[in-house]
């Protein structure tokens, strides 16, 4: 597994980009290994709050730090905070969808598949939701990224 992250056809619960599936641990091993240092914290406004009104903080340190606050100046509306090597990142509930997408389909090409990346299963209705797909998108691009550096 070392410096690769094993990229296999999709299968039932695993994290997938159109027709390559990301195994979650491997990933996640993979990024620990390379020195990646990413939290990503969901926070409702009140206990009482929607799904929908969850609000999605990225924080990043060590190596990746600079990545993730380079990242986030990429996507209109985003402002990341830096303060003593650690780059956070808050994206509101309400952030629009286009700036996301656009930057999937850079970052991905033809692998973007907008029904997979950023779709849930809320408590009234299914969806798809851009902070969502952004920190999906986050985690393959840091994971790609960090295993061409290898």
């Amino acid at each position: 597994m070392r410096g690769r992250i094993p990229w296999q056809p999709p299968r039932p619960d695993r994290y997938t980009i159109t027709e390559l599936a990301i195994e979650p641990r491997a990933t996640a091993l993979l990024l620990a290994e390379r020195g990646a240092d990413v939290v990503v914290h969901y926070r409702l406004p009140h206990p009482d709050a929607p799904d929908e009104a969850v609000e999605t903080i990225v924080e990043a340190r060590g190596a990746v730090a600079e990545a993730v606050r380079q990242w986030a100046m990429a996507l209109p509306g985003l402002a990341p905070e830096t303060d003593d090597g650690t780059a956070r990142v808050r994206v509101p509930a309400d952030f629009p969808a286009a700036p996301v997408q656009a930057w999937l389909r850079d970052a991905f090409g033809g692998c973007f598949d907008p029904t997979v990346v950023g779709a849930y299963q809320g408590e009234t209705a299914d969806g798809w939701r851009p902070p969502l797909a952004l920190v999906e998108g986050l985690v393959a691009w840091l994971a790609r990224q960090r295993a061409w550096a290898a």
